[in-house]
């Protein structure tokens, strides 16, 4: 039995008794699901946890006694961990490596701080973040860690099923739309 609500929209399902809402999106195991899959709403909330981290940090962060050694360190085993959760499974695409790369040049400019030149501040070019961090950046290391997971695909047993869907072929034809 289904309700209608506004024409065709669904509303409520219900299932061997049991009611059930439809959603746009729901959170599962820290991803976001969507009814279109569109990774770029998972980005975004990722994007959202990785500020909520860097902001509960803030003050340690900020403290002129630590060092910038230990704010990076903080960085990598926090604050990039918790927007890369998950990332195995994205599909990057020049939009969303851009979201990334301009949120975590975000962070480390607030991390490292102005540039006093001529005696005025300045904020930190893209350039000279890159000099100063000397690792890898953020796509890059979803990156490797996709090659990583590929590599656990590829020696797992052919009963698993990640193996089965890896090595599957399709059959038949697609129909036309």
């Amino acid at each position: 039995m289904i309700n209608r609500h506004n024409g065709n929209k669904v509303k409520t399902i219900e299932l061997m008794g049991k009611k059930y809402e439809k959603v746009e999106s729901f959170k599962y195991l820290g991803s976001v699901m969507t009814g279109l899959n569109d990774i770029e709403t998972e980005v975004k909330s990722k994007i959202a946890v990785g500020n909520k981290c860097y902001y509960a940090l803030g003050p340690i962060l900020k403290r002129r006694s630590i060092s910038q050694t230990i704010k990076i360190h903080l960085y990598k085993t926090i604050i990039r961990p918790s927007v890369i959760y998950g990332a195995e499974t994205w599909s990057l695409t020049s939009k969303i490596e851009k979201m990334l790369m301009t949120w975590e040049r975000k962070i480390l400019r607030k991390m490292y701080g102005p540039t006093k030149e001529n005696g005025q501040w300045r904020i930190k070019t893209n350039a000279e973040l890159i000099t100063k961090y000397k690792s890898q950046d953020i796509v890059t290391v979803i990156k490797i860690r996709r090659l990583e997971w590929l590599g656990h695909v590829i020696r797992m047993n052919k009963t698993r099923s990640v193996k089965k869907v890896f090595e599957g072929k399709l059959e038949g034809r697609r129909g036309r739309v």
